[in-house]
């Protein structure tokens, strides 16, 4: 498995939200259903 370290994670802030985009994967434990949750 090759990795890619020059890739970037992009922050953007808004009023109502952060979005948060990565080329890469999420760790296992974070799923669709707990993204939600209170951390």
């Amino acid at each position: 498995m090759q990795t890619e370290y020059y890739l970037t994670i992009s922050l953007a802030i808004y009023d109502d939200r952060i979005e948060i985009a990565s080329p890469g994967t999420c760790s296992p434990q974070i799923t669709a259903e707990n993204i939600k949750e209170p951390h």
